[in-house]
């Protein structure tokens, strides 16, 4: 059997949400995000059990669990639809020929639809048994209704499927019995499972109103180069990126060069930041933030064909040598990775001292290193 709800709209929410940290860090927008998570994650479970009971409940308990699962769905959308003040979905009309006729009767031109008349048969199917006097169609003067039965297979069959309720009412004499097909309600849950697409639209709407407006903002490059890059970070912090690695590019500008001999090679990687900035600039003034990755993370985190070790190198002395880590172990143990590093090909192009430099130093040399050995080898092939 088919599936009646696409796991893939509910993933495709979902993929919407984490594309950006908007609704985790925006203050306006946060406060959505919760709920919005909330419901992704109930849905989860929702569709697969609707899925996997697509047949007709043979009891009165498997007709209450659908109709609790049922719910979820047409609470869940309506309120994101609130949430987003997305107006009313056009009515499909599913029940009309069930509320426009007898024991309901809603007049024809008494605005009446599908969310109402559903909120109705919940209320006395499960939800207010036993006392029901809000959700009554065409209801009587101070009416209260009760419903003693879930009847699973009525014997008054106007549907070859249908499934049903009785009626008592302190208002009426006879009692009523209000029956449906099991495969419209079927089709009513999954037209409203389907409003997920005008969620998905809100959520990209807010997005697109979002970017446009950051695009506005662009990065000021009448400045020297560290003001510049100090300005991105500005830009990328009202834009909920990460600005870490600007921050190191910033360090690698900046930090102290202690020994003469590495000038020459601290300055062609220092040259080689410079360069990208202009394309930086251009990524994050068109948000384009995956090139904005590509093109920092060459610079930052490119790795020659080198020694077996040293990744496990690299990983350590990055890790540990953090003038935050606490830990001694860990800072020492990150110097004579260092240590190490220095006597394999950074000897080439640089000289670590580990014992006499501060972390920032070590760090950078670590990727001067790192960047002319692999310009070096990249050359070579092209020989």
């Amino acid at each position: 059997m088919n599936d009646l709800l696409d796991q893939q709209l509910c993933d495709e929410l979902r993929d919407v949400i984490n594309e950006t940290d908007i609704f985790i860090k925006d203050k306006g927008e946060s406060k959505k995000f919760l709920l919005i998570c909330a419901l992704m994650d109930r849905f989860d479970t929702v569709i697969k059990y609707i899925n996997e009971h697509q047949k007709k409940p043979d009891s009165e308990k498997e007709l209450i669990i659908f109709m609790v699962y049922s719910c979820i769905i047409k609470d869940g959308i309506n309120y994101m639809k609130k949430t987003l003040k997305i107006g009313k979905s056009e009515d499909r009309k599913i029940f009309e020929n069930i509320y426009r006729k007898p024991p309901i009767n809603i007049p024809e031109k008494e605005e009446f639809n599908d969310d109402k008349f559903f909120s109705y048969f919940r209320s006395l199917l499960f939800a207010h048994p036993l006392y029901t006097n809000k959700a009554i169609p065409n209801s009587l003067n101070g009416e209260i209704q009760y419903s003693p039965y879930i009847l699973i297979t009525p014997i008054d069959r106007p549907f070859d499927d249908s499934i049903g309720i009785k009626i008592y009412s302190n208002k009426r004499e006879i009692i009523q019995l209000l029956s449906i097909s099991f495969e419209s309600l079927k089709e009513y849950i999954k037209g409203k499972y389907e409003e997920l697409n005008l969620v998905i639209e809100g959520f990209r709407k807010i997005i697109r109103e979002k970017e446009t407006k950051w695009k506005e903002h662009k990065v000021n490059r009448n400045q020297d180069d560290i003001e510049i890059l100090k300005d991105c970070i500005n830009i990328l912090e009202e834009r909920y990126i990460e600005t870490y690695e600007i921050n190191k590019l910033i360090t690698y500008l900046t930090c102290e060069n202690s020994l003469k001999e590495n000038i020459e090679n601290v300055n062609k990687y220092r040259n080689e930041i410079k360069k990208i900035i202009p394309s930086i600039c251009d990524a994050i003034d068109s948000h384009d933030i995956e090139e904005f990755c590509s093109i920092i993370s060459f610079i930052l985190h490119v790795r020659p064909n080198a020694h077996k070790m040293m990744h496990y190198q690299l990983e350590k002395i990055y890790d540990y040598l953090n003038y935050e880590n606490n830990n001694n172990d860990d800072m020492e143990w990150g110097l004579k990775q260092a240590e190490a590093f220095s006597k394999e090909f950074a000897k080439k192009w640089v000289i670590i001292k580990p014992q006499e430099m501060n972390f920032d130093e070590i760090k950078m040399l670590t990727q001067v290193a790192c960047y002319l050995e692999y310009m070096e080898q990249k050359e070579g092939k092209n020989e």
